[in-house]
């Protein structure tokens, strides 16, 4: 077995400079493929393909000298906003076209989540975090949310004032109408949420989720031993290999593109145009075969002392981990801790195993699932599907 291919995730180097994170704004290595070429959209749903050739309009170089307008796009005879917000359920592929417009549009921009935002946000400040955005003419934002109301002010006030300098596309689950939902008093943010809401075009997309439908987990399980499986991939033999006899069809196709990671797709496109094109942005740094095996209470405590937006510095050494002594959640700042870092891990492409078998209640229980964040936490089980593999021996 080499264990010069075992990662430990405490030697890393968790200090990571905001500026080099500004730096790195674009999409993640899972979506560094992404053109609308190869989105296969589902002709049961036509508002796919319509989402596709609209963001496909849009114009390849925006001088934002001043606001065009996106009569041109859309068509009709009133004037509308030239932002557009993407709504629409999980696993339809609008993080994939979010991604394609970003390779498409050939001028300054920049690629992050939402979360991502508001950590800039809480870390930097809001005022330097605006004056960064400024710069780029294109912003893409992916899962946009609001779950309370000092991020319903601070993103009321940054889209006032980076607009007139930067068009903003985003992707949400629920309607710009209703952010913030049952979590807090809208009423008394409801110039706020206007604003929010009357600086988009919206465009809603319907489809069935390739991962999972909202409600229902469908996690992959596998009989075989978890710590013979690592041992397997230290000897860079996969699970399909060792055992033949595996009979979880999902979880042995897990396993083999754990196994087959193409390491090409994980490297960052360095050429292109982001916040600061003259800084070139390594690609990661990690193998084919680049494992950590580490207990989760060892990973809570490395979460727990870095920056939300320093959690990629694992899934960018690591391409499969392997977790031990995985309990469910009891306290929801873990659980918030844990689904970003998932949400880190799905967009390196990163697997995850876990040593025990979990169903959803027991991993996010009806007191942690039922709370601001329960979209939060829905996302991370729809990406568990596709990305985790629980073992029950």
């Amino acid at each position: 077995m080499n264990d010069n291919n075992n990662i430990d995730l405490t030697k890393l180097d968790y200090d990571i400079p905001i500026e080099e994170c500004f730096n790195a704004l674009i999409p993640h290595p899972k979506f560094t493929g992404c053109t609308f070429d190869n989105y296969k959209e589902d002709m049961n749903y036509p508002s796919q393909l319509y989402l596709k050739n609209k963001l496909k309009e849009i114009p390849v170089n925006n001088s934002k000298k001043k606001p065009f307008s996106l009569k041109t796009i859309f068509g009709g005879k009133k004037d509308i906003t030239e932002n557009i917000y993407i709504d629409g359920t999980y696993g339809i592929g609008k993080t994939h076209l979010l991604s394609a417009l970003f390779h498409f549009f050939d001028d300054s921009k920049a690629f992050l989540s939402f979360l991502e935002l508001t950590y800039f946000i809480n870390y930097y400040g809001l005022e330097k975090t605006i004056e960064e955005f400024k710069k780029v003419k294109l912003l893409l934002l992916d899962e946009f949310d609001l779950d309370d109301p000092a991020t319903t002010r601070m993103m009321a006030r940054f889209i006032s004032e980076v607009n007139p300098y930067t068009t903003i596309v985003t992707t949400s689950n629920r309607l710009p109408k209703e952010l913030g939902g049952t979590n807090f008093d809208t009423g008394a943010f409801a110039r706020e949420l206007g604003i929010i809401a009357d600086s988009f075009t919206t465009i809603v997309v319907d489809g069935e989720s390739f991962r999972i439908k909202l409600g229902k987990w469908q996690a992959s399980y596998s009989d075989n031993n978890f710590h013979d499986v690592y041992k397997n991939f230290m000897a860079g033999i996969g699970l399909d290999k060792a055992d033949a006899s595996m009979n979880n069809v999902n979880a042995s196709n897990k396993i083999d593109a754990s196994m087959n990671h193409v390491n090409a797709s994980n490297k960052v496109d360095v050429s292109a145009n982001n916040i600061n094109a003259s800084n070139k942005v390594d690609a990661s740094s990690k193998t084919n075969n680049s494992i950590s095996k580490i207990k989760y209470e060892e990973l809570n405590k490395i979460l727990q002392a870095n920056h939300p937006f320093k959690f990629f510095v694992i899934p960018n050494n690591v391409s499969v981990l392997f977790i031990e002594e995985f309990e469910g959640f009891t306290k929801l700042t873990d659980a918030l801790r844990f689904s970003v870092f998932v949400d880190h891990c799905y967009y390196y492409d990163t697997k995850l195993f876990f040593d025990k078998e979990m169903d959803r209640s027991t991993l996010f229980p009806k007191e942690i699932l039922e709370t601001t964040f329960e979209r939060q936490f829905l996302r991370c089980l729809s990406r568990l599907d596709e990305m985790a593999i629980f073992f029950k021996g």
